[in-house]
């Protein structure tokens, strides 16, 4: 049952901005292990936007007191 895999998305793509679900510190790290954002999150859900970086594959991830709460892929266009 593929259903299972909406559980891991706390983030996605709404036009212009990243809806992210949950709280903490949201960081943006390439395939390399750098990252490249970082902001925290006060609320339940917050619009990000991600200007300036360079089409490809990303990991978002969401981290609280140096444990990671969520993690995905994203694509950058």
């Amino acid at each position: 049952n593929g259903d299972d895999d909406e559980n891991d998305i706390f983030a996605f793509f709404d036009g212009n901005d990243w809806i992210v679900n949950g709280q903490g510190t949201l960081q943006l790290i390439d395939v390399t292990g750098h990252v490249l954002y970082s902001q925290y999150l006060p609320g339940e859900t917050s619009r990000v936007h991600f200007d300036n970086f360079a089409a490809g594959v990303y990991t978002l991830r969401l981290v609280n007191s140096n444990s990671v709460l969520n993690a995905q892929k994203i694509v950058i266009e």
